[in-house]
């Protein structure tokens, strides 16, 4: 009894130094994030929660706005799903825009756009999620021989509106709207629209059930 006592007492002051060395790990690596992000050109509110640092690619001439209370989640000691990579916000064209609302989330997941993407409020972007709204290359076999401009590549808008929940793994492409609250299961490519409060999962992305809305 006396040696499962002191195994607790260890245990618990283990669990204790823990929480503190996070804690001020959490602090110090959302000032180096935040400082990171002002130096890349990227305009963000308040609060901005950066677990690691995030890798960002700018045009000069693109924006890269980010609401308040934006988690850029790019370490696995905060999100056990399994985060493979840090999050990337990549805007390479004058044209670029990426917009991500207040208290949105995101954990390991690429933001890639030629065009804009627009992600609204409180949306849940699950681990290792792509986001494309472009095809990176054209459908031309000999364009892609060579050095290609950007005008040879298709892009189209991609929208995701309030409080939608994107599952880990799942690829967004060129053109998708996801309705208000939609849920996308983890895993699933999603290449068309997606209506407000629905469950879609697979590849390619099919309708599984409606859900409820909640009013407040």
């Amino acid at each position: 009894m006396k040696n499962k006592r002191n195994n607790k007492l260890l245990f618990d002051l283990y669990n204790f130094l823990e929480r503190v060395i996070l804690f001020l790990f959490r602090k110090i690596l959302c000032l180096i994030g935040r400082t990171y992000c002002f130096i890349k050109g990227v305009e963000f509110g308040k609060n901005l929660r950066t677990h690691g640092i995030p890798l960002v690619a700018k045009h000069r001439d693109a924006s890269i706005i980010i609401g308040d209370d934006v988690v850029l989640n790019s370490i696995s000691r905060f999100n056990f799903a399994g985060i493979n990579h840090r999050v990337i916000l990549a805007a390479p064209a004058a044209r670029s825009r990426i917009y991500i609302g207040q208290g949105s989330g995101l954990s390991g997941a690429v933001i890639h756009s030629r065009s804009s993407i627009t992600i609204g409020r409180f949306v849940n972007i699950g681990a290792n999620t792509m986001i494309y709204d472009h095809d990176f290359h054209p459908e031309n076999h000999i364009e892609r021989r060579g050095n290609v401009t950007s005008s040879s590549i298709k892009t189209c808008p991609i929208i995701i509106e309030d409080d939608a929940w994107i599952g880990a793994n799942s690829i967004i492409l060129k053109g998708v709207h996801i309705g208000k609250g939609a849920i996308i299961g983890a895993g699933s490519v999603v290449t068309k629209k997606i209506p407000a409060y629905t469950i879609w999962a697979g590849n390619p992305a099919r309708f599984i059930k409606e859900i409820k809305e909640v009013t407040f």
